[in-house]
């Protein structure tokens, strides 16, 4: 089986679980935070890889749509996972461990894309990526935190 159609079917089993997993987050949380987290994921990867050159995308077909995949599906897809982990976490403690293992699982994510050589570090190191990682965590955390706040404040969500 082909990298590309493996990495598909990996993103649609992905997917399909979050679809079908229970959720204990509102609706319209988990569309604003896509939005957020897409937006500055998006904003991300073009001053990195294209601004500043620091990651350099392969070219062949198959690699970049696996990176675009990657960066439009998979990424969002796993911090909405984070969000809804978090919310059934009941200690402060819990919650922290959670950031640290998300971060980490993320970071695991681009080393492997790194590590097809679908990406290429050029001035740039797996440190790096781990910091913006933890930034893009406690980003997705915290627009879910506001978001939630204001619609219990119009009376869409209930405590």
């Amino acid at each position: 089986m082909q990298p590309l159609a493996l990495y598909i079917s990996f993103t649609l089993i992905l997917l399909l679980s979050f679809i079908l997993m229970t959720k204990h987050t509102h609706a319209f949380v988990f569309m604003f935070t896509w939005l957020v987290i897409e937006y500055s994921l998006t904003s991300y990867v073009s001053v990195i890889a294209d601004n500043a050159q620091r990651l350099v995308v392969a070219k062949n077909t198959p690699q970049f749509i696996i990176f675009r995949l990657t960066e439009i599906v998979v990424l969002p897809l796993l911090l909405l996972f984070f969000l809804e982990a978090i919310n059934s976490a009941r200690t402060n403690f819990k919650k922290l461990l959670l950031a640290a293992f998300w971060t980490g699982l993320l970071t695991g994510v681009e080393a492997l894309l790194v590590f097809t050589q679908v990406l290429t570090y050029q001035h740039w190191n797996i440190g790096r990526s781990m910091l913006a990682w933890a930034f893009f965590v406690g980003l997705a955390y915290t627009a879910q935190l506001i978001y939630s706040r204001i619609l219990l404040k119009e009376g869409l969500l209930q405590c």
